[in-house]
């Protein structure tokens, strides 16, 4: 009797956790992993999500991430590409595809994801950021500019987009704007900044 209740005890343990994954589901940790700056916790948290809940979108998400940060970019755009397929209305399965293309040096695709993912989620901060980006890699100025301003009203006074703000000011050869932000920046502890400012934006330069 005594074993009996214990396997009793077993499985109605195995039941409560599998109801509470069914409940929760993988979102929670998955917004803890997108929101979290260390890289060995984001990493054991999208473990964790790729092999409870395979199927669902945040686990190929992190399946497809995963095989990327093991130097597997082609498998991990495979993942992607079944992660958009299945899931079209997952707006960070574009944005993972888009970065993974701008890896590739597919900026056609990237642009085309990273416009899908705004396109179902207007506030995406991310993808203005890295569209910004990849818009300044490709010297296209003026659009790197527009996505980052639009960054900065969705999260005002990131140093980092404010970095680049002023960068893309000054590629366009507007200092006045360039060393405005160059500054904000400099003063939220951006060094890039301070060295732009030091070279650009100092009295007697």
């Amino acid at each position: 009797m005594k074993y009996f209740l214990g396997f009793i005890v077993g499985v109605f343990i195995l039941i409560s956790c599998s109801e509470k994954k069914e409940i929760t589901g993988p979102e929670f940790a998955f917004n803890q992993s997108w929101n979290n700056d260390s890289i060995p916790e984001v990493r054991a948290l999208r473990e964790m999500i790729s092999i409870d809940f395979p199927r669902s979108p945040e686990g190929l998400y992190c399946k497809a991430w995963l095989s990327d940060q093991k130097g597997s970019t082609s498998k991990a755009l495979k993942t992607a590409d079944s992660l958009v397929m299945g899931f079209p209305s997952f707006e960070k399965g574009f944005y993972l595809r888009a970065n993974l293309r701008t890896n590739l040096k597919d900026e056609a695709g990237a642009l085309s994801d990273f416009g899908n993912a705004i396109k179902r989620n207007p506030t995406f901060f991310e993808a203005y950021v890295n569209r910004g980006g990849l818009h300044f890699q490709t010297k296209h100025y003026d659009l790197s500019l527009k996505d980052f301003i639009k960054a900065n009203q969705i999260k005002p006074n990131q140093n980092l987009v404010l970095y680049n703000i002023g960068n893309a000011f000054l590629a366009l050869g507007q200092f006045n704007e360039a060393c405005s932000n160059l500054k904000k920046a400099d003063s939220l502890g951006n060094k890039k900044a301070r060295e732009l400012v030091v070279k650009y934006c100092e009295v007697g330069n």
